[in-house]
């Protein structure tokens, strides 16, 4: 039997045109499949954006608690090497806190955050966040390098002490020579008689500031005429490489704890300019909030 009959050819028909949501139905569904398929991705996406920005608000936040606490401290302890006391000046808690949300912020992803403040700021997002990151990076090189200060002076510090005492020590080691050659009857020895009063009455064993106060107190003293009046004294001599070797102690000193201020003073500059831009940045985000919910 043929497939067509040509002899009723004017009666075939090959059936209604295909509609044209039929035919783009399998399209549809490809589209749609794709989207589904970003879908999952978009949303974490989208949820690693904000939880990226709520968590480099909150280290922000944390930051200027710490700061604040670090030029504190600072402030503390370089009270205390300009006004010294009996015991040991230390710049306690320094950087622990500060390093470690440093260390947290660095690792968040800056295209997200970028992202996330284009919200706020869209034209001035990447400036904002690079400003911010410029920012880090100074704190957390002052904070080391202060760090690397207190380690490194302290130890030289040490050095200083060390080595007055081991002045002093030899300087009374001879004196108490002398003192046994008078079977310890002193009385008429003004020279012996004066260096105990002055010099060896209490041993200086305190902090590094009050041992060379103390210095600074008696190195005149050893000066003075009434010590100098016997040259022929046998603790002439002696006194005498006492008093300039001291003096050298003190100065040298002076000049390690000058540079050590200028150190401290420098970080608590950084830090308290940070802070000043950091509370400044919050007070304007929290200004913009207040007029956005204002005008709504």
């Amino acid at each position: 039997m043929a497939l067509v009959d040509i002899y009723n050819i004017e009666n075939w028909s090959a059936g209604e045109p295909t509609p044209w949501y039929i035919r783009v139905l399998p399209l549809v569904g490809t589209l749609l499949g794709f989207l589904l398929g970003l879908l999952p991705g978009l949303i974490s996406r989208i949820k690693d954006k904000y939880r990226t920005g709520r968590l480099f608000k909150q280290e922000v936040a944390a930051l200027i608690v710490t700061l604040d606490e670090q030029i504190k401290e600072i402030q503390r302890y370089r009270s205390e090497l300009l006004n010294p006391t009996l015991k040991q000046s230390e710049l306690s808690g320094l950087n622990i806190f500060l390093t470690n949300t440093l260390e947290v912020i660095k690792v968040l992803d800056k295209i997200t955050l970028i992202k996330y403040f284009e919200k706020e700021e869209k034209e001035f997002s990447t400036l904002y966040i690079s400003s911010r990151y410029q920012m880090f990076g100074i704190i957390q090189k002052d904070a080391e390098r202060l760090e690397r200060a207190y380690v490194e002076y302290q130890i030289e510090f040490d050095k200083i002490s060390e080595s007055y005492f081991q002045e002093i020590n030899s300087l009374r080691t001879l004196a108490i020579i002398e003192r046994d050659k008078l079977k310890g009857d002193m009385s008429k020895d003004k020279v012996l008689t004066k260096l105990w009063e002055i010099a060896f009455s209490e041993k200086p064993n305190f902090s590094i500031d009050a041992i060379m106060t103390f210095a600074k107190e008696l190195h005149p003293k050893l000066l003075r005429d009434e010590i100098f009046t016997e040259v022929s004294h046998p603790m002439y001599k002696p006194i005498l490489d006492f008093a300039v070797s001291g003096i050298k102690i003190v100065n040298l000193y002076e000049n390690k704890k000058t540079k050590y201020l200028s150190i401290l003073r420098m970080s608590e500059q950084t830090f308290q300019s940070a802070y000043d831009d950091l509370t400044a940045g919050i007070s304007t985000d929290q200004t913009k909030s207040s007029d956005i919910a204002h005008n709504v």
